[in-house]
């Protein structure tokens, strides 16, 4: 199931607790990340204008309108603008999105599979070779400032 609705990013429910219950079951390894400050990274696709916010006017330029080239928290597009840079990044890492659920990624090699779980800036690794998740996860936070939550016993609330 995918919860998705115009403007926000998508949401894994039943896929997350089906692949932390195949990856308690199998035994897998799971790493977890949290992307610091990740809607700003988000682009976006259409012209937003907004006024300076009261306290942080710039003398003799008080009725001055900015135009926003980032995102910012609080922008209903601010969800969805940081999901499409995220996925375009995971597709340059060699992952693929899966077809029927837009928040997992697999990553496919002879050395193994990574799954990459996505809840808006939380981020779940998992897989059977601890090595392939750590040379993942590493590239990952060199591609965006996130905090290494490490191995994972909790994840959104869920104890695995």
């Amino acid at each position: 199931m995918v919860i998705t609705k115009p403007g926000s990013s998508p949401k894994a429910l039943l896929k997350m607790w089906i692949l932390l219950a195949h990856a308690a079951q199998n035994n897998w390894e799971m790493e977890a990340v949290d992307v610091k400050t990740a809607f700003l990274y988000g682009k976006l696709d259409e012209e937003i204008y907004m006024e300076q916010l009261e306290g942080f006017q710039i003398k003799g330029q008080e009725h001055g309108v900015y135009w926003l080239l980032r995102s910012l928290y609080g922008l209903k597009q601010a969800a969805l603008s940081w999901n499409k840079e995220l996925h375009q990044s995971l597709l340059q890492m060699g992952f693929l999105r899966s077809k029927v659920d837009a928040s997992v990624y697999f990553y496919n090699s002879k050395a193994g599979q990574v799954i990459f779980l996505v809840y808006v800036d939380d981020g779940l690794f998992l897989g059977s070779h601890i090595n392939l998740i750590k040379k993942k996860k590493d590239k990952f936070m060199k591609t965006w400032e996130s905090r290494d939550l490490g191995e994972v016993r909790e994840y959104l609330g869920i104890q695995i």
